[in-house]
């Protein structure tokens, strides 16, 4: 792999010693995100290995959906590359902050849609025993199809099966769990606190420990996140939304959940989210409103159950790398852009089409690409309209949508279509329509009784007649409904030897053997069970009489012997009570005891250490000793200094008398200055001595 084998367009993104390009494969033209790091010129050893670390990382966690997928990494010109998959529209911190800037916060529903999404990435890193250390809104990507996927691993760290927390101090502090923050050991628990903070942000629009204005300090930050104040979710959320913030953002770790317990809330409350949108929308329908949102959600739930009965998980998802279909995507505008929805219908009805079609394959799956414009995505709805036209009814009618309509990839008119070509789709599967047959109520409760007559009827030839068969009737529940079905159905016939099933039976039978407590069964089933083991338990009973009679006297004459063993053993354990309560006070008098003498020896070994100090600051005499040396050597410069001042006056004295004997004007004013000069230097060079 090197560089020549992508099409490298503009920079997207930038780091302190990384840049990230968005590129084109030249091999299939797929687009893909192209980090390049100077990782040999401009890193140091810390920073390099931080970078190869997520490399590694990278290669060995297995792909997820949730998180983005890592293609390929090589080296060229003393660079690294790595090649990420393509999300066109950018990180969730850009869209919360237009959300935030519109004034247009997410609807819960879309809450617990990326946050599910965002913690099933992190719950398949934490199953291979990995951390990812830096969640946070930058670091989750929105991809064209709909989809949140976790990226930038570059802060993660992969646990040994022998490692259990990290020290380092390392993320974002506004999402800082505050074991990271007090230097403590730390494990997936931080992940937790993290996603707690990333919740509340999904649903308020800012960090849960970020002030209004920005103008808080560290100091201040790292306060309010070790003590967990922040202030509590807007009443419009619900319940469950609430209490797991709160879980997830308790200070101590042992105390917050689970990624699996988060995972399993955050599931369960976006099911219970989708069900009641699909239940407002059926509402709607029924009162006769005409709200095309609510049509929308009834066919959009209609045609997701088709598709799951043409396997289009296996057929369209995998093939063509889509997440699952939300039930509401093509309902109306959503928060996603228009761009990625007509990405994801335009691959959706090619398929179908596909699957409709007496020709099989076609062309249309290469006519739009990502990157494509308005115009493009124009004349490829288009072209799309005229092959749905060409298929024949039911699926021409809806070739009038019109490419406007079907670009815009919402509303009522586009689920009509994907409802009209699953139904086609169906039909060229081999799958029939036709209506439910529903048995009469009245012929299935004649058909019970007939079979509860005729139990009776066999046990009273039989004699065995009880009370329990007055049980058998039906159990009145108030509404004159019936509690279970039949207890015998009847047999279907079978083109297989019976000696094949026989010999069938005996290799999967213990395999398929069910343990069930007798409380869950019906109490039909229960009745059905007595019967059959009654008789059989009742004459092992009286089988077991005589033996159960031996064993009776057998005990008794044991328990007459030991009867005095045991008031032995009472007599000791009443003597020994006293001595043992009389050690137990002693043991804990030791412990007393102990505990003091620890105390004396630390206060002694204080108080060691404080004698010490204070003796090395008295016997510290390193002051004393250099204002000696100074003083020493100022008495020798001074010294030295009167000597050269006598020899300069006895050689000044001696010129003089010359000068006397013999004076010269010229040469002795020469002399003279010569003389001052040299008694000038002389005097100067004292001044600089002393």
């Amino acid at each position: 792999m090197s560089l020549e084998e992508y099409v490298v367009e503009k920079a997207i993104g930038r780091g302190h010693f990384s840049t990230v390009h968005r590129a084109v494969r030249k091999q299939d033209g797929t687009r893909v995100a192209l980090k390049k790091v100077a990782v040999f010129d401009t890193l140091d050893a810390k920073a390099r290995e931080r970078t190869l670390r997520e490399v590694k990382l990278l290669q060995t966690l297995p792909s997820h959906a949730s998180i983005i997928q890592y293609i390929d990494s090589f080296i060229e010109n003393n660079e690294l590359y790595i090649v990420f998959e393509w999300a066109e529209h950018g990180d969730l911190r850009r869209l919360l902050r237009k959300a935030s800037e519109e004034g247009t916060p997410l609807s819960e529903s879309q809450v617990w849609r990326f946050f599910t999404q965002i913690c099933m990435g992190v719950n398949h890193m934490h199953e291979y025993r990995v951390m990812h250390r830096d969640i946070k809104p930058a670091n989750i990507f929105l991809a064209a199809n709909a989809c949140v996927k976790l990226g930038d691993l570059g802060l993660g760290r992969a646990f040994s099966s022998q490692t259990y927390e990290a020290m380092s101090k390392v993320g974002t502090p506004l999402y800082m769990s505050p074991e990271v923050l007090d230097g403590r050991g730390y494990e997936w628990k931080s992940d937790v606190w993290s996603l707690g903070c990333l919740l509340y942000e999904l649903a308020t629009l800012r960090s849960p420990f970020k002030s209004v204005g920005d103008k808080d300090n560290l100091y201040t930050l790292f306060k309010k996140i070790s003590t967990g104040q922040f202030e509590k979710l807007p009443t419009d959320y619900s319940k469950t939304l609430c209490e797991l913030v709160r879980a997830m953002l308790q200070t101590d770790p042992t105390a917050r959940p689970d990624m699996k317990t988060v995972l399993q809330v955050a599931s369960k409350a976006l099911a219970a989210h989708e069900r009641a949108e699909t239940q407002a929308a059926a509402d709607s329908a029924g009162d006769g409103r005409r709200d095309t949102n609510a049509d929308c959600f009834i066919v959009m739930e209609a045609v997701l159950d088709k598709l799951k009965l043409l396997d289009y998980e296996k057929g369209l998802l995998r093939q063509r790398n889509l997440p699952p279909l939300p039930r509401g995507y093509f309902t109306s505008e959503s928060l996603w852009p228009a761009k990625a929805q007509f990405q994801y219908l335009y691959k959706l009805l090619c398929w179908l089409l596909q699957l409709t079609s007496s020709k099989g394959d076609h062309d249309l799956w290469r006519l739009l690409s990502p990157d494509a414009l308005d115009a493009d995505a124009l004349s490829c709805a288009q072209t799309l309209l005229d092959a749905i036209g060409k298929a024949g009814a039911p699926i021409a009618e809806h070739a009038q949508l019109g490419p406007h309509k079907l670009r815009a990839a919402a509303g009522i008119e586009v689920c009509k279509l994907l409802n009209t070509m699953t139904n086609v789709a169906l039909s060229a599967a081999g799958f029939a329509w036709s209506q439910p047959q529903r048995q009469a109520e009245a012929e299935i409760e004649d058909e019970i009784e007939g079979e509860a007559d005729a139990e009776d009827d066999a046990d009273d030839a039989d004699g065995d007649h009880d009370v329990l068969d007055d049980c058998l009737c039906e159990e009145d529940l108030g509404d004159g409904s019936l509690a279970a079905p039949p207890l015998h159905m009847p047999l279907l016939a079978s083109s297989v030897p019976p000696l094949l099933w026989r010999e069938e039976c005996e290799r999967v039978g213990p395999l398929l053997q069910l343990r069930v407590p007798w409380q869950s069964l019906h109490w039909r089933h229960r009745v059905a069970l007595v019967r059959e083991h009654a008789p059989h338990a009742a004459h092992a009973a009286d089988a077991a009489a005589p033996a159960l009679e031996r064993v009776g006297e057998a005990a008794k004459r044991d328990s007459e012997q030991l009867a005095p063993l045991f008031a032995e053993q009472r007599r000791i354990a009443e003597a020994s009570r006293v001595p043992s309560e009389r050690l137990a006070a002693a043991q804990q008098h030791l412990a007393t005891l102990e505990q003091e003498l620890l105390a004396l020896e630390a206060a002694t070994a204080k108080a060691r250490d404080a004698a010490l100090a204070k003796g090395a600051m008295l016997s510290d005499n390193s002051a004393v000793v250099e204002m000696q040396a100074a003083t020493r050597k100022m008495r020798l410069e001074a010294k030295e200094l009167a000597m050269r001042v006598g020899m300069l006056q006895q050689e000044l004295m001696s010129r003089r008398g010359q000068q006397r004997r013999q004076p010269s004007p010229a040469v002795s004013a020469l002399k003279i200055g010569g003389l001052e000069e040299l008694s000038n230097d002389s005097m100067s060079q004292g001044d600089d001595d002393r």
